[in-house]
């Protein structure tokens, strides 16, 4: 496999038809962490209202989770500023607004969530609304049933209500299932739905098995505007060697809200590896479907399976990797509206396919190129640290305690385009109720923010202040494209809302 060490450039052997624009990621100076705490996972938002985006780190090792700063320099300082007791080995965190409508603030949506398995507990921190980027402790909420292991929380908008709802995996083995926690206000989580993932049936053969999640995602795999799900992990047939499934469960079309319990909404499939650990969902071929990648540890590979507009996933198409894969995720990192592919694998490397803009199987080279990281990877997260429209890459790894930081340098220097604005936030992505919009504070002159529906028609616009928030919730779920101009540059952000 190529070695990628200061530059990552896209393969030769790339149709010449196809205008592959290149990714380069630079090394930045890494965060240092404590002692022990081995991080577990990673969030980015605006923690102390300077419009510049922060960083959230869990650290498994020391049960807590710390706040790092970013400056108006681009780098985060050593010591965090704040830290958290966040139970014992806590797993995941989101960000998400805690108090929903009933705040007085436009700015809802930098509170914390931090789950810990063992502890079986939700730590809830309110954002102080100040520029220190510190929180306070809201009563902690019982997790599930029992303690679990590592379980994963993904924000979304899962009930239609006012509130960002908070989605789950509960993974031991006499009490696996998913669920989703339904935002109720003031800090209030209420368990809306759960889906039991034990004893059930796989149409296709009619044996019935005993489910483990390992990882899930969330997303409208059908089109119908609701959100479904799909989870990942080993399966136990009785009395017969273990398996590996992809579970699809589908929401009834005309609910009002997501349910993964329909019997007639289900499908399985085989992984076509063995112990999966980690599944992504992005949509690969501009269809507005989401496709579905699987993380096969002990395989050694990725299997990418299409969407075929109704929620079934098929035609996988295989990608082999350096080593065991321990997480996979899509981006756009060359602003092409192509994802790209990363892999974190156990040899401390990302693995990087670019996608050639081609479908089936050729829309990810079989070579990818290898990003070197830190010792020990757990954890990796594609955000935007300084507004581009290129998003950065942070890896988090355990064995040098630390965060690397990796910029993306892949704008075109010779673009005759108009200007890009950056140092623009817009967050969150996707949205339910409200769209913060963020501009520093030295930008001169008014920015106007304009949001199109699908069909290119205006449906908000406003000027835009250092920090203003644009109602988003009275509008239909689906994609929207918000654009920022400002001295004649402008900038334009993919919206999903849901």
């Amino acid at each position: 496999m190529k070695k990628l060490l200061l530059c990552l450039l896209t393969p030769a052997t790339l149709a010449s038809a196809q205008i592959i624009r290149p990714v380069n990621l630079q090394p930045a100076p890494s965060l240092q962490l404590a002692a022990g705490s081995a991080p577990s996972s990673l969030a980015v938002g605006s923690l102390n209202r300077d419009a510049y985006l922060d960083l959230v780190v869990v650290e498994r090792g020391r049960n807590d989770v710390a706040v790092y700063l970013q400056t108006a320099a681009g780098s985060f300082g050593s010591t965090p500023a704040a830290v958290y007791p966040a139970g014992q080995a806590p797993s995941s965190v989101v960000i998400v607004p805690l108090v929903g409508a009933t705040s007085t603030s436009a700015l809802q949506v930098d509170d914390l969530m931090v789950v810990s398995g063992p502890s079986n507990l939700l730590t809830l921190l309110r954002n102080n609304e100040n520029t220190t980027g510190t929180f306070t402790a809201l009563p902690t909420q019982v997790f599930g049933n029992r303690p679990t292991t590592s379980p994963l929380l993904i924000a979304g908008y899962f009930d239609r209500q006012v509130g960002i709802d908070v989605a789950y995996t509960h993974n031991i083995p006499n009490d696996p299932y998913v669920g989703y926690l339904s935002h109720q206000g003031n800090g209030q989580f209420l368990k809306k739905s759960t889906t039991r993932m034990s004893s059930i049936e796989i149409p296709s053969t009619g044996a019935t098995y005993n489910f483990s999640p390992t990882s899930m995602s969330v997303g409208d795999f059908d089109g119908d505007g609701l959100q479904d799900m799909v989870a990942t992990g080993p399966v136990q047939f009785s009395s017969q060697p273990s398996s590996d499934q992809v579970v699809v469960r589908l929401t009834e079309t005309g609910s009002q809200e997501a349910n993964w319990s329909f019997t007639n909404r289900r499908t399985s499939l085989a992984t076509g590896g063995v112990d999966p650990i980690s599944l992504a969902t992005a949509d690969l071929n501009r269809d507005f479907r989401p496709e579905m990648a699987i993380a096969n540890e002990a395989s050694n590979n990725i299997i990418v399976f299409v969407n075929n507009g109704v929620g079934e996933f098929v035609s996988p198409s295989v990608y082999a990797v350096s080593a065991t894969p321990r997480q996979v995720l899509f981006a756009d990192l060359n602003n092409d509206s192509y994802p790209e592919m990363l892999v974190l694998t156990a040899d401390n490397q990302v693995n990087l396919f670019v996608h050639t803009q081609q479908g089936t199987s050729a829309r990810y080279p079989q070579t990818p190129l290898l990003l070197p990281v830190g010792i020990n990877p757990t954890t990796m997260l594609v955000a935007g640290l300084d507004y581009d429209d290129y998003p950065e890459l942070l890896v988090g790894c355990s064995g040098d305690q630390t965060v690397r930081i990796f910029r993306n340098m892949s704008a075109d220097p010779l673009s005759t385009q108009v200007p890009k604005l950056s140092r623009v936030a817009v967050y969150p992505n996707p949205a339910a109720t409200s769209v913060t919009i963020g501009r520093p504070a030295d930008m001169t002159g008014p920015m106007t923010a304009t949001l199109y529906d699908a069909l290119g028609r205006v449906v908000r616009q406003q000027e835009a202040s250092p920090l203003s928030t644009m109602a988003v919730e009275d509008l239909p779920r689906g994609i929207y494209i918000l654009r920022l101009e400002n001295a004649g540059s402008s900038t334009a952000r993919r919206l999903v809302l849901q």
